[in-house]
C-alpha cells in the first residue's frame, strides 16, 4: 500500500487544538505535520505534537487490561482478558451498590484528552445512581468563574485579531512554553507598531519581544489590577461614554479603588513607582489594548478576585466589543457542546467535592467511605497537590480502576487498568479554549493492541450489568452527528472532516455589547460574587502570603509553570524521543542562590512541612529573588514531584487548585 495523509486535530489539554496531518503507511502513523486548514495555529505543531509517533508506539504503551499482582504502588501486574476485566469490575461495582450504596463510588476525571466523548461516563454511572464526583478544576477554574460573573459568558476575540492591537499587555501567559501560535500574531502585531507589556514573576521579555516588563510579587496581581484601574480613572484615561452604557457599579468600583494608590501597590507588589506609571502610560495612549490574562494568578486563595480585578481594565478603556481589542482568558464558545445521553435519576443526591482536593475526600468521606475509586484522562498523583497525603489515601481505598495509555505515577496504585486508546484511533468532536473552532479528529489507525476508548469500555460494562443501552449508544458519526444537533449546533461530522468549524462573526467578541448578567452589562460591582460566594462583590485583595515575613522558615515562593516538552504529566513517558533532559531544573534568582551558596548545577533539595524533592540548579537572571520555580508533571522516579510541597487548600470561588500558595526552602544536598 502507498502512503495516504489524514487530516485530524489535537485535542489535548493545550490551547492551540492544532491541525494535524497524519502520513499512514502500511497501517501505521510513519510521519506527524501541522495541517493549513486551522488559521489559528497555520501549520504549526509544537515539539509535542511532532513527537506523536513516538507517543502511539512507545514500547511503555499499555496495550491489555491488567490486574495487580503486587503491593499499591509497585506498578506489578500481570495481563489478562477483557472478558475477566469486565466481570471483575462488575462484581465490583455492584458489591458497592449492594453494601453501601452509590455514593461509595467516587469518579474522578479531568482533561487528559478533550472531547464530546469525555462526557459519556455519564450515561453510564447515573444509572449505577448518585455516586461521588468532583467540581471545580485543577487549571483554570477559578478564573472561568471570574469571568463569567463579570461578562457573563468566556468569549475572546480571535487569535488572528491580535494582529490589529496598539498594545498588548500579556499577564501571566508565557506563549512560548505553552501556546507557540499565538507569538505569530503577537509579532504580527510588534511589526505594525504594537507596544508589549509583560506582567510576571519571571520576565518572559526575551522571547516576547517586550517593551515594558513588570517582574510583579507572585499573588498580588489583584493589587496591581486595581491600583491601574485608580491611575487611569485619575488619568481621565478612560472611556466614560462605554463605561454609562455598558457596565455596572462603575461609582461604587471607583470608590473602592482610590484606596489602591501607587504607594501601596509598590510596596505590595515588589514594584518601581516608575515601572506603574509607564504602564498605566502605555495604556492611556496606545489604543486598542488586548489584555491576555494566563492562568498562573488564580492559582492562589484569592485567585479569582485576581482575575476580576484584571478583567476591569479594558472594561475602563472601553476595549470591549472592538478589533484589536479584548480580554482573552479562555474561549468557550462552544459551551453548548455536552453529551445528551444522561438518565437523570438520583443524580440531585449525588456528592461532589474539589478536584483539588482528591486525598481529603477520600479521608474525610464518611457514611458510606469510598470504597471504589474509578480514575480516567488524569493522573492525580503526579498532579493533584499533597502527593503523599493522596498516597496516604488511596492506600485506604478498597478498589481503584484506572483507564490510561501509560504506566502512570496513578495507575501503579490500582487494582485493574483498562488500557485507553489515543486520538488516532477513534473519532470525536471537540473545542479549544483559545480558538473559535469547532474541531474533529479522525481514526486514522486501528486500535494499537487490545486498546479500547472510554465508549468502548463503558458499553462493555453497561451489558454486563444491565443497563439501558439507550443512554450508551454505539460511538460513530452518526451518534456525533445526533448530538450536535441535539446541542444545536448545524454542522456534521462529514463537514468537520474537511476541516474545522468558524460560526460567522467570530472574530470579535462581544461585538454586540450583550453580556449575559443580571444588569446585563459588565459587573464591576457583582452581587453574585456575595450571594453564591461569598466574597466581596467588588473585586479586592486579600493577600495570601505566608512566606518571608510571616513563615522565615520557608521564605521562597516556589511556581511550578508548564515545561514546553509536556502538557502537564503528559509525554513524560518518552524522554528517549528527547524532548526534555533527565535532569529536573530548578529556576533560581542568583542573589538567592548566593545567599545559600548554591552554583549552577548544584544537586540541591527543596523541602517544607509537607516533604522534600530534589533538583539541579539554574541560575536564572530572569527569575525575581525570593521566587523559584520547577516545572510541574515530573514522575515519582524523577524525585522532583513538585505536588509533594504543595497543599490541598482551594481558591477563593469555584473551586480551585492554589498550587503557588507554596513556600518552600532550599539546599545545596549533600548526600549523606
Amino acid at each position: 500500500m502507498g502512503q495516504t495523509i489524514i487530516n485530524t486535530s489535537c485535542p489535548r489539554d493545550c490551547f492551540s487544538a492544532c491541525d494535524i496531518k497524519a502520513y499512514v503507511e502500511d497501517g501505521k502513523i510513519v510521519k506527524i505535520e501541522g495541517g493549513s486548514k486551522n488559521r489559528a495555529t497555520n501549520s504549526k505543531l509544537c515539539i509535542k505534537g511532532l513527537s506523536y509517533t513516538d507517543y502511539v508506539y512507545s514500547p511503555q504503551r499499555i496495550g491489555y487490561p491488567m490486574i495487580r499482582e503486587g503491593k499499591r504502588g509497585e506498578g506489578i501486574f500481570k495481563r489478562i482478558s477483557w472478558e475477566t476485566a469486565i466481570d471483575e469490575i462488575s462484581k465490583r461495582l455492584k458489591l458497592v451498590k449492594d453494601t453501601v450504596g452509590p455514593l461509595g463510588l467516587l469518579h474522578f476525571t479531568s482533561a487528559g484528552c478533550m472531547g464530546l466523548m469525555s462526557e459519556y461516563y455519564k450515561g453510564f454511572f447515573n444509572q449505577f445512581g448518585s455516586y461521588s464526583a468532583t467540581k471545580g478544576s485543577l487549571c483554570y477554574s477559578a478564573g472561568i468563574e471570574a469571568v463569567k460573573l463579570t461578562y457573563g459568558s468566556n468569549i475572546q476575540n480571535a487569535p488572528w485579531d491580535l494582529e490589529h492591537a496598539g498594545l498588548i499587555i500579556i499577564w501571566g501567559k508565557n506563549p512560548s512554553s505553552t501556546n507557540v501560535q499565538e507569538l505569530k500574531f503577537i509579532n504580527e502585531a510588534v511589526n505594525k507598531g504594537a507596544k508589549i507589556i509583560t506582567i510576571d514573576p519571571i520576565n518572559t521579555l526575551p522571547s516576547l519581544n517586550s517593551n515594558l516588563h513588570i517582574p510583579i510579587k507572585p499573588g498580588t496581581d489583584g493589587v496591581l489590577a486595581l491600583c491601574i484601574a485608580n491611575l487611569l480613572i485619575q488619568k481621565g484615561s478612560i472611556d466614560i461614554d462605554f463605561i454609562k452604557e455598558y457596565t455596572f457599579g462603575f461609582d461604587e468600583f471607583k470608590e473602592h479603588v482610590s484606596h489602591y494608590t501607587i504607594e501601596y501597590a509598590s510596596k505590595i507588589c515588589g514594584l518601581n513607582e516608575d515601572l506603574i506609571n509607564e504602564a498605566v502610560n502605555l495604556i492611556a495612549n496606545k489604543k486598542p489594548m488586548t489584555l491576555i490574562c494566563g492562568y498562573g494568578m488564580q492559582r492562589y486563595k484569592n485567585g479569582g478576585q485576581n482575575v476580576r480585578a484584571i478583567s476591569m481594565i479594558p472594561a475602563l478603556t472601553g476595549d470591549i466589543g472592538i478589533r484589536g481589542g479584548g480580554f482573552k482568558f479562555a474561549n468557550k464558545r462552544w459551551r453548548n457542546l455536552e453529551w445528551p445521553y444522561i438518565p437523570q435519576n438520583d443524580i440531585k443526591t449525588r456528592r461532589d467535592f474539589a478536584e483539588a482536593q482528591l486525598g481529603r475526600a477520600i479521608e474525610e468521606y464518611q457514611n458510606p467511605n469510598i470504597k471504589l475509586l474509578w480514575i480516567e484522562r488524569a493522573n492525580p498523583l503526579t498532579m493533584n497537590p499533597d502527593t503523599n497525603g493522596l498516597k496516604r489515601a488511596l492506600k485506604k481505598v478498597e478498589y481503584i480502576v484506572a483507564i490510561d495509555l501509560f504506566m502512570t505515577d496513578t495507575a501503579k496504585y490500582a487494582d485493574i487498568i483498562l488500557p485507553a486508546q489515543s486520538f488516532f484511533e477513534y473519532e470525536d468532536v471537540f473545542s479549544s479554549y483559545w480558538t473559535p473552532y469547532l474541531n474533529c479528529f479522525q481514526k486514522v489507525i486501528e486500535p494499537v493492541n487490545e486498546s479500547k476508548n472510554e465508549s468502548e469500555i463503558y458499553r462493555l460494562l453497561g451489558k454486563k450489568m444491565g443497563y439501558n443501552m439507550n443512554y450508551l449508544p454505539l460511538y460513530n458519526e452518526e451518534t456525533i452527528d445526533v448530538c450536535l444537533k441535539k446541542c444545536n449546533i448545524n454542522v456534521s461530522v462529514k463537514d468537520l472532516k474537511k476541516g474545522p468549524y468558524l460560526k460567522e462573526n467570530s472574530d470579535i467578541a462581544y461585538k454586540e455589547r450583550i453580556f449575559d448578567t443580571p444588569s446585563k452589562k459588565i459587573e464591576f460591582y457583582c452581587e453574585r460574587m456575595e450571594s453564591i460566594w461569598g466574597k466581596s462583590p467588588l473585586p479586592d485583595f486579600k493577600d495570601c502570603f505566608k512566606g518571608t515575613e510571616e513563615n522565615g522558615k520557608y521564605p521562597l515562593r516556589l511556581l511550578s509553570t508548564h515545561a514546553r516538552e509536556r502538557i502537564h504529566s503528559q509525554f513524560g513517558e518518552i524522554r528517549a524521543s528527547k524532548l526534555s533532559s533527565d535532569k529536573p531544573l530548578l529556576y533560581i534568582n542568583k542573589e538567592d542562590a548566593r545567599m545559600r551558596n548554591i552554583k549552577d548545577g548544584d544537586k540541591i533539595e527543596i523541602y517544607n512541612e509537607k516533604g522534600k524533592i530534589f533538583a539541579f540548579a539554574k541560575i536564572d537572571p530572569y527569575i525575581i529573588e525570593g521566587v523559584v520555580n520547577i516545572h510541574g508533571g515530573l514522575k515519582e522516579d524523577t524525585a522532583a514531584n513538585v505536588n509533594i510541597l504543595t497543599d490541598q487548600d482551594i481558591s477563593d470561588i469555584a473551586f480551585g487548585a492554589v498550587f503557588y500558595d507554596c513556600f518552600v526552602e532550599a539546599s545545596w544536598y549533600q548526600n549523606k
